[in-house]
C-alpha cells in the first residue's frame, strides 16, 4: 500500500513543496518521498524534499543530513545556480561545524573554492586554494581539484603549473595513487595550451603570486605560519585574543575578504576549544555583518542561527536533537513539542532536547519539568493519537531522572493512555529503583503482538496462538487495494479494549517482525541476515500459516465470508448448512471455541441429517467433549449404515465416521487433521481428501469451503 507521505507529496509541485511547513513530516519519514521522486528521475521535486528536510527543525540520528547537504550543493551546481549551491555549501560546513568539528571540512572549502570558480569568482576561488595550500601545502586533493576546475574553465596554461607541481609531490610519495591521473590531466593541458585555446588567467597578479607562493613553500613569506590543518590563519587568529584597540580595522579587513575568510569564521564561531575568548563572539559579529551585505545570498541558510545567537548561545541554544544549525531556544522547543499538527517524531525530538538542556542548564530545569508536566496531563494528552508521543515523553522524563512526575506518569499508565511498545511502567519503576507493581504474566506458547486499532488509532497487546495468512489479500494490499480486514487473521477475535471495535486491527512494525522470526529464534535470524556461512536453515514458525482464502468460490478474505456468512443466517435461521459451513470456516482460521460453538448450534438445526452428526462428531473429537465425540459417532455410524449401499457419498461418510471413531479411541487428532504445534497425524492416518496446509511460507494453494 502506497505511504501516506508519498500519497500526499507525489500530486505537489515543487513550489507547493517548498511551502510545507517545516516540521509537518518526520525526516525520517520525508526519505521515503526522496526516494520516490528519485527513482521517477524527477530532479526538481528530489531537491524540494530535501530542502524541506534540511529546513526541518528536527535532527535525527538516524538520517544523514551530510549526505544530503552534499546532493543538494550538487543538484544546484547541476543547474548552475552557484548562489543556491553557495548557499547549500555554507550551510553543509555550518552543520558538519556544529555536529562534527573537521569531519568534511578541507572538502566543502574546496567544494566552495570550485564553486566560485565555476560562477566566474576567480580571484575568490584561486584566494581559497591558496589559503588551503598554506595550511596543508602537501594535500594532493587539493591541487587534484584545482587543476580539474581549471582544465574545465579552459585555464591550461595555469592547469598545468599545478599539476606539474602535483606530479613532483607524488613523485615520492602517493599514498592516493593519483599519479595516473594527474599523468593523463596533464596531457589534457598540455594538448589544450598547444592548441592554443587556453583562456587567459583573469585574476590579478597577487592573487596569482600568493598561490604560487602557497604551492612552493620555498618561496613562502617568512612570516608564514606553520604548517598545520588545524590552525586559524592570518587574519582570523588575530580574532581569538583581538579587543580593543585595532578592532575596527581587523573587522574591516575581514569583510573586504569576506567570501575568502567566510569558510574560517564559520568554524571559529563553533570552536568548543576557544568558549570563553573573545573569538566566537567576533566570528558572530562579522558573519552577521556579511549576512546583511555582500553575503546575504550566500549565509542565507545560516540567518536563523546568527540571529538567535546570542550571549551564552552553545549552551542555551545548541541541542544535539534539534535543529541543523544553531538551535532553538527552550520556549521555542516547547511550542514545537506542543504543537499536535507537527508530526510526532519532531515533537519527540524536541521533547529530547529539553530533556538535554535541562541538563546542559540546571537553571533551567524546574522550568521544562513544568512544560513537561503540562505535555503529560493537558486535555490533548488523553486522545488516542498522542499515546506514542506520551510513550517517549515518559522516556525522556526517565532519563532526565524527573522523579518529581512519577505521580503524573502513574496517573497515564493506570488511565491506559500510553502506547505499551514505548515504554511500561515497570521500566520506569525499574530505572528509578521504584518497588515494581505487580504485572499479569503473559502466556508464553504464542504471541503477544502489539496491534493498531483502525478504529480509534491505539496500539495494544494481544494474545495469539496462531496466526493465518491470506496470500490474496496481501496481494490486494501490496497493490495498494483497499482492504476491510488485515491479510494476517488472528486465531480469535480482536476486540479493542479501548474503543470495543472488532477485528479492526492492523500489524505494527514489531507485529511483523515478531512473525517473521524462526521456529529457531533470533539467533538463527540473526546469523542469516548476517551472511554467515554456517546460519542455519530457516525454519519457519509453525504457528503462522500461509495459504489462499476461498469462501464462496471466489477469492474472499476469511472474515468476509463469516460476515456474509452471518448475513444468510440471519435470513435463513434453521438452515443448519449454513452454520456448519461457517464452522469449518471458524475452524480452518483456528478459531476453534467459535467453531465449536457454531457447530453445536448447527446440530440443533439438524439432528436428523447423519452428515451433520457426522460433523458435530468431528468438533467434539477435537474441540469439545469427548466422550459426546463417542455417541455421535456411533448414532452416524448407524444411520449411514441404514442408508443406500450404492450412494458413493454416503459410503465415504460411513467411511470417514468410522476411521473417526478409531483415531479417538487412540486418543489421535480427528481425520479434520486439526493443526497442532507438536507435529501431524502419520499420513497413513490422514483422509484421502485432506487439505494439505503450507506452514511458514506463502502458497497460492486454494481452500475451498
Amino acid at each position: 500500500m502506497e505511504k501516506t507521505e508519498i500519497k500526499h507529496f507525489r500530486s505537489l509541485s515543487s513550489q507547493k513543496i517548498l511551502a510545507q511547513r517545516p516540521g509537518t513530516w518526520g525526516d525520517y519519514k520525508l526519505l521515503d518521498v526522496l526516494g520516490y521522486f528519485h527513482e521517477k528521475g524527477d530532479r526538481r521535486r528530489e531537491a524540494a524534499v530535501r530542502e524541506l528536510i534540511l529546513r526541518s527543525p528536527e535532527n535525527d540520528e538516524m538520517v544523514d543530513y551530510g549526505d544530503l547537504y552534499f546532493y543538494q550543493v550538487d543538484y544546484a551546481r547541476w543547474i548552475r545556480d552557484y548562489p543556491a549551491a553557495l548557499r547549500w555549501a555554507y550551510a553543509a560546513l555550518a552543520y558538519g561545524e556544529q555536529r562534527q568539528p573537521g569531519m568534511n571540512r578541507d572538502n566543502l572549502v574546496r567544494d566552495i573554492a570550485e564553486i566560485n570558480l565555476q560562477a566566474g569568482a576567480l580571484d575568490v576561488s584561486l584566494s581559497l586554494y591558496s589559503r588551503c595550500l598554506e595550511a596543508q601545502p602537501a594535500d594532493i586533493w587539493i591541487y587534484n581539484s584545482l587543476a580539474l576546475m581549471l582544465l574545465e574553465a579552459g585555464m591550461f596554461g595555469l592547469a598545468l603549473e599545478i599539476i606539474d607541481r602535483a606530479l613532483e609531490l607524488v613523485a615520492t610519495d602517493d599514498p592516493e595513487r593519483l599519479q595516473e591521473q594527474l599523468s593523463g590531466l596533464r596531457d589534457e593541458a598540455a594538448e589544450g595550451q598547444a592548441g592554443k585555446k587556453s583562456r587567459p588567467a583573469e585574476m590579478t597578479p597577487a592573487v596569482l603570486s600568493k598561490l604560487r607562493s602557497a604551492m612552493w613553500p620555498g618561496v613562502r613569506p617568512a612570516t608564514t605560519p606553520p604548517v598545520d590543518s588545524d590552525i586559524y590563519l592570518p587574519p582570523i587568529d588575530s580574532l581569538i585574543s583581538l579587543e580593543g584597540a585595532g578592532l575596527e580595522t581587523t573587522y574591516q579587513e575581514i569583510i573586504a575578504q569576506g567570501p575568502i575568510l567566510a569558510p574560517d569564521l564559520i568554524r571559529l564561531a563553533f570552536d568548543e576549544n576557544l568558549r570563553g575568548t573573545p573569538a566566537p563572539g567576533h566570528a558572530l559579529a562579522l558573519l552577521r555583518d556579511l549576512s546583511a551585505g555582500p553575503m546575504a545570498t550566500e549565509l542565507a541558510e545560516l540567518s536563523s542561527w546568527l540571529d538567535r545567537a546570542q550571549g551564552d548561545w552553545q549552551r542555551k541554544l545548541l541541542t544535539m536533537r534539534a535543529g541543523k544549525v544553531g538551535g532553538y531556544y527552550t520556549d521555542e522547543l516547547e511550542a514545537v513539542a506542543a504543537d499536535t499538527s507537527n508530526d510526532s517524531f519532531v515533537r519527540v525530538s524536541m521533547v529530547g532536547a529539553l530533556a538535554e538542556r535541562a541538563q546542559k542548564c540546571p537553571e533551567q530545569r524546574e522550568r521544562i519539568v513544568r512544560g513537561m508536566r503540562v505535555l503529560l496531563t493537558r486535555p490533548e494528552a488523553y486522545e488516542a493519537a498522542e499515546e506514542r508521543f506520551i510513550g517517549f515523553l515518559i522516556g525522556d522524563m526517565e532519563d532526565l531522572e524527573a522523579k518529581e512526575l512519577y505521580p503524573e506518569i502513574e496517573a497515564a499508565f493506570a488511565e491506559d493512555r500510553v502506547d505499551p511498545t514505548i515504554i511500561s511502567l515497570q521500566d520506569v519503576q525499574e530505572s528509578w529503583g521504584i518497588p515494581l507493581s505487580e504485572v499479569p504474566e503473559r502466556q508464553k506458547d504464542g504471541f503477544n503482538l502489539p496491534l493498531l486499532c483502525k478504529a480509534c488509532g491505539r496500539v495494544r497487546h494481544h494474545f495469539v496462538q496462531h496466526v493465518t495468512v491470506d496470500t490474496f489479500t496481501m496481494d490486494r494490499v501490496q497493490a495498494g487495494k483497499t482492504v476491510k480486514y488485515d491479510p494476517f487473521i488472528m486465531d480469535r477475535e480482536i476486540i479493542c479494549p479501548r474503543c470495543g471495535s472488532r477485528d479492526q486491527y492492523e500489524l505494527t512494525t514489531q507485529a511483523s517482525f515478531q512473525l517473521m522470526v524462526p521456529a529457531d529464534g533470533l539467533g538463527g535470524l540473526a546469523a542469516l541476515l548476517s551472511g554467515q556461512e554456517d546460519a542455519p536453515k530457516w525454519k519457519p514458525n509453525p504457528r503462522v500459516e500461509y495459504f489462499g482464502s476461498v469462501v464462496f468460490n471466489k477469492p474472499m478474505h476469511p472474515l468476509d465470508g463469516l460476515d456474509r456468512y452471518r448475513k444468510l443466517i440471519d435470513a435463513n435461521p434453521q438452515s443448519a448448512a449454513l452454520y456448519f459451513r461457517m464452522a469449518a470456516l471458524l475452524r480452518t482460521i483456528h478459531r476453534y471455541p467459535q467453531a465449536l460453538e457454531v457447530f453445536r448450534e448447527g446440530y440443533e438445526r439438524g439432528t436428523d441429517n447423519p452428515e451433520f452428526i457426522l460433523n458435530r462428531a468431528l468438533a467434539e473429537h477435537d474441540l469439545g467433549d469427548r466422550a459426546l465425540a463417542e455417541k455421535l459417532y456411533e448414532e452416524s455410524i448407524r444411520m449411514l449404515a441404514q442408508g443406500p449401499k450404492d450412494d458413493p457419498d454416503i459410503y465415504d461418510n460411513l467411511q470417514f465416521a468410522r476411521r473417526g471413531q478409531r483415531l479417538l479411541k487412540r486418543k489421535k487428532p480427528s481425520p479434520w487433521q486439526v493443526t497442532v504445534i507438536a507435529g501431524e497425524t502419520p499420513a497413513e492416518e490422514k483422509p484421502s481428501w485432506h487439505i494439505k496446509r503450507r506452514k511458514g511460507r506463502r502458497s497460492k494453494k486454494k481452500h475451498r469451503r
